[in-house]
């Protein structure tokens, strides 16, 4: 179990980058551009301190969130549950939020 926030997004956004185009990085996107190139500008940035304005200015705006498997909505912060890839679920704040009401509601 880990915690997301904005910053570990951006943190490994160039690290995710290359996962999903590893075998992909000298094909052209549908709007012509390289993956490889991408890579290249987000490498580029200091990714501890640029925001998340710098990335998606290079990326598309969805990189910044994943789905939480409670709530079905794209979210920047919460917990991934499990290491493992094929099993792991990410569940945001406000669900987190929302369990703990529920945990103590139950007493």
């Amino acid at each position: 179990m880990r915690r997301l926030t904005k910053r570990s997004h951006i943190q490994a956004v160039a690290a995710r980058w290359e996962n999903q185009y590893e075998n992909r990085l000298s094909s052209p996107l549908a709007n012509g551009v390289l993956p490889k190139d991408i890579l290249n500008k987000l490498r580029a940035l200091d990714l501890d301190t640029c925001t998340a304005e710098d990335v998606t200015d290079i990326v598309s705006p969805g990189w910044i969130a994943d789905v939480c498997v409670e709530c079905e909505k794209h979210a920047p912060a919460g917990i991934m549950f499990a290491e493992d890839r094929e099993l792991e679920g990410f569940v945001c704040d406000a669900c987190l939020e929302k369990a703990n009401h529920l945990r103590w509601e139950t007493r």
